[in-house]
C-alpha cells in the first residue's frame, strides 16, 4: 500500500539520519592544526535530508492531487477546509526553509570562529559535538510538517491517512528528546582524554 511504504520511508529518513548523527557524535575526527571547527556534513545532514525527501514526497503526489485540497476534518471524519493544490509545494518547503535556514547560517558560521583556548583539542571536540546538536535539532518539527503534508497528500490522492498525526508527533517528541538528549550529553560531558606527555620526575 502506498501509504504503507510513505510512512516507512519517513521513519526510515529519519532513524538512519538520527544515528548517523549520533555516530558522528561520538567517533569525532582526528585532530588536527586548525583553530577552526572544521564542517563537516552530520552537521545538517538531517534537516537536508528531509528537506530532500519532502521535495520528492511533494513531486510523487502532485500530479495526483485534486485541485482543491481538503485539509481539515471534522470530528465524523467529513472535510472543513481546503486549499488550492499550487499552495502545496509552498506549504510542504516554506516552513521548513524558514526553520532550518537560520540554523545553517549559524552553524556555518561557528565553523569561522577561531578557537582562542590552549586546549584546542578539548574545546574543538566539544564545539563540533555541540554543532551537531545545533544544526541537527530544527529537523524533528520539519519531520512533523514533512509528515502532515504528507498524510494530507495521501489522503487526497489515496483517500487514506497515513496515521493520527497526534500518535507520529509524540513518536517524533520521545525519540526526539532521546536524540538531542544524547547530543547534549557529547557535548558538555563526553570528552576526549588528554595526550600523553610522558612521565616527568
Amino acid at each position: 500500500m502506498p501509504e504503507i511504504t510513505l510512512l516507512s520511508l519517513i521513519f526510515a529518513v529519519y532513524g538512519l539520519g538520527a544515528g548517523f548523527v549520533l555516530w558522528s557524535a561520538y567517533h569525532p575526527m582526528p585532530a588536527g592544526e586548525t583553530s577552526r571547527a572544521a564542517f563537516r556534513p552530520g552537521y545538517f545532514i538531517l534537516p537536508l535530508t528531509v528537506f530532500l525527501l519532502s521535495v520528492a514526497i511533494t513531486a510523487w503526489f502532485y500530479p495526483k492531487l485534486p485541485a482543491e485540497l481538503a485539509f481539515s476534518f471534522k470530528p465524523d471524519a467529513s472535510t472543513m477546509t481546503h486549499f488550492s493544490r499550487g499552495l502545496a509545494p509552498v506549504l510542504m518547503l516554506l516552513p521548513q526553509l524558514v526553520l532550518a535556514l537560520p540554523l545553517a547560517i549559524i552553524t556555518w558560521g561557528i565553523t569561522r570562529i577561531d578557537l582562542t583556548s590552549k586546549d584546542k583539542t578539548n574545546l574543538r571536540t566539544m564545539l563540533e559535538r555541540t554543532l551537531l546538536l545545533i544544526g541537527n535539532m530544527v529537523a524533528l518539527p520539519q519531520l512533523i510538517v514533512c509528515f502532515a503534508l504528507a498524510d494530507i497528500f495521501s489522503y487526497n490522492a489515496y483517500g487514506r491517512h497515513l496515521m493520527p498525526l497526534w500518535l507520529f508527533g509524540a513518536i517524533i517528541l520521545v525519540t526526539g528528546a532521546f536524540f538531542l538528549g544524547s547530543l547534549f550529553y557529547g557535548a558538555m560531558i563526553h570528552r576526549p582524554p588528554p595526550e600523553s606527555g610522558g612521565l616527568k620526575n
